[in-house]
């Protein structure tokens, strides 16, 4: 069991969305490998039983359903029997998130990501998401990540383009200008 590359997992989220054919058939398909991806994270036993190649892929499959609560249904069954049979099971990790960018890329959404420092408050909230949808260029699903090491600020990321805002990122660069900086100034004297 491998690592397993997030361009892999993507290319099954969207074959997976294109023969899922309503968007409740999707919604479902996502709760289901949400759920298996929380079990995959949370527990090493799923995953040394998932992996393991002695184990015949309809017990692992069963386990599959056990781990999502219900039976996954066709295609998703199709789907996880082939990783499973591919010995791909890594994939089930970055199924979930993979699938919910396609979804939210389909319906027009861009995916923003905004970090700060604190939790926002609704005013600061409301300021974020305007810029997050101008800089998107439409709609935007906005996700908040608190992280107290940017000590304050914010970094917005849309799509692939990083906004760094923050304290952090502020300083970082001032430390970068120094070190770059000619040591050629005259000594003072004094």
């Amino acid at each position: 069991m491998g690592k397993v590359r997030p361009a892999l997992a993507r290319r099954y989220a969207e074959a997976l969305y294109d023969v899922l054919g309503t968007n409740e058939e999707r919604d479902r398909a996502l709760r289901l490998t949400q759920r298996v991806a929380e079990a995959w994270a949370a527990d090493r036993d799923v995953r040394v039983v998932l992996g393991a190649p002695s184990m015949p892929v309809a017990r692992r499959m069963e386990m599959l359903e056990t781990l999502a609560g219900e039976a996954l249904g066709h295609p998703l069954d199709y789907l996880a029997t082939m990783i499973l049979e591919r010995r791909r099971e890594g994939v089930f990790a970055l199924l979930a998130e993979a699938l919910e960018e396609v979804m939210d890329e389909r319906k027009g959404l861009a995916r923003v990501t905004v970090t700060t420092a604190a939790p926002m408050d609704d005013a600061t909230r409301a300021r974020v998401t305007a810029i997050a949808v101008r800089l998107a260029g439409g709609p935007a699903k906005v996700e908040e990540v608190v992280d107290a090491g940017l000590i304050g600020g914010l970094r917005l990321r849309v799509g692939d383009r990083l906004i760094d805002a923050s304290l952090k990122g502020y300083l970082e660069r001032i430390v970068e200008q120094v070190a770059a900086a000619p040591m050629n100034a005259p000594a003072v004297e004094g």
